[in-house]
């Protein structure tokens, strides 16, 4: 591993993400609140397109998991059935520290009759399907989160006021993406200088997209200083009128012009990730600049609790919708104490793969 070095270069760049981004998040309010004390604080619902569902020889099922996160639960379902890991498949990653509803697909004839599998979770619904499940299977996902302590609630209103009439937010890459202390960024690093290499696909695929988000947060917090991150500049790319920056990959650059210059120049400082990223037979893909927020609404609880209540397409994060309402103190237990938590069961690198998001370019999807 490249350790501390590293890792103090992630700080430094990600702390100059965080200080571009004050000029959105302050401009809104300066309250502060903590987050995610129990995980009933933090719930999030998978939203499926019914039509996807029909006979075929895949069981879709819909599971319900409290402190878990998704590759936990994944290879729980492959023992219960007695199938391979890779015959269990998911449209997104879920946060652990949180209350979830998600869909899982697994490729076998019954539903077992024993009983479930993992305390912690429970089956909701399942239904046949002729396909599995992929990346994309999906419509967005449905949040409740409550913040406690509120410091300013007067504040705190005015800016999901603000959030309400604007409907959009700068559309980072949330902190989940690189891992507890930037881990999947290190060993990424460590990799590319041949110090070690990953043990399989799955993880090869999360250190990859930590580099692509890495660099895609960089060209937004440019654009987000600039002012111009909900317009389209000259070389973006557009999709339904929505401008999208770049994923980095080999190839021709999807983004061209003024747009993928100005990325570039945010890189200077790690020219070495975008060289790297081009050798590992990655296809360009984009992201879009800005995150759309539907369906928002809350309710205060009490004097100083709110619970916050919105719709994101996949792809998109939470906590980078909160950040521009209010100044977040997670309170999701420290590494040390997420491993006693986790004391007796069998280890999986559950530290790296703590998502609340699915997203398009999902981790598994950026290896291919």
């Amino acid at each position: 591993m490249c350790g501390i070095a590293c890792n103090s270069e992630y700080s430094r760049v990600i702390d100059a993400i965080d200080e571009v981004a004050e000029l959105t998040r302050c401009a809104m309010s300066l309250s502060s609140g903590r987050l995610r004390v129990q995980p009933e604080d933090f719930q999030v619902e998978e939203l499926l397109a019914s039509s996807t569902l029909r006979d075929g020889e895949f069981i879709w099922m819909q599971v319900r998991k409290r402190n878990l996160n998704t590759r936990w639960v994944a290879l729980g379902l492959a023992r219960h059935f007695g199938v391979a890991g890779r015959d269990v498949s998911w449209a997104g990653l879920k946060d652990r520290r949180a209350v979830t509803i998600q869909w899982f697909s697994v490729k076998a004839k019954l539903l077992p009759l024993r009983p479930w599998f993992e305390p912690g979770t429970a089956l909701l619904a399942h239904a046949r399907s002729r396909t599995r499940l992929t990346p994309g299977d999906h419509q967005g996902n449905r949040f409740a989160i409550r913040i406690r302590e509120v410091s300013d609630r007067q504040g705190t209103e005015r800016a999901l006021q603000v959030l309400r009439a604007r409907g959009s937010v700068p559309n980072y890459v949330g902190p989940q993406r690189f891992g507890r202390e930037a881990g999947n960024i290190a060993a990424l690093q460590a990799w590319s200088r041949s110090e070690i290499r990953p043990k399989d696909r799955f993880e090869r695929g999360l250190w990859l997209s930590a580099g692509r988000s890495w660099l895609f947060n960089l060209a937004l917090a440019e654009r987000v200083k600039a002012g111009d991150w909900h317009t389209i500049v000259a070389g973006d790319w557009v999709v339904a009128g929505s401008a999208e920056g770049p994923l980095w990959g080999d190839g021709r650059a999807l983004v061209q012009g003024e747009s993928l210059r100005r990325a570039q120049d945010a890189w200077q400082d790690i020219a070495w990730l975008p060289r790297f990223l081009a050798q590992q037979d990655l296809n360009h893909d984009t992201r879009p600049w800005q995150l759309r927020v539907s369906a928002l609404q809350w309710q205060w609880q009490g004097a100083a609790d709110v619970v916050v209540e919105f719709e994101l397409p996949p792809g998109g994060y939470a906590t980078t919708v909160l950040r521009e309402v209010i100044h977040v103190l997670d309170a999701s237990p420290t590494r040390a104490q997420a491993d006693r938590e986790i004391a007796g069961r069998e280890k999986v690198d559950h530290e790296n793969v703590d998502h609340e998001n699915d997203n398009h370019e999902n981790p598994l999807d950026d290896a291919v």
